[in-house]
């Protein structure tokens, strides 16, 4: 996985869980820890 697609499924889940909150737990994968990182 990448960055770009990291941010892709969290734009889905933050849509598709609109309204709740989410806590998702991420390992130190890269993509994980990218200055390019969007948290929705």
């Amino acid at each position: 996985m990448n960055i770009e697609m990291m941010n892709i499924f969290l734009e889905g889940l933050s849509k598709e869980y609109k309204g709740r909150k989410i806590i998702l737990i991420m390992d130190n994968e890269s993509s994980h820890s990218s200055k390019d990182f969007v948290a929705p």
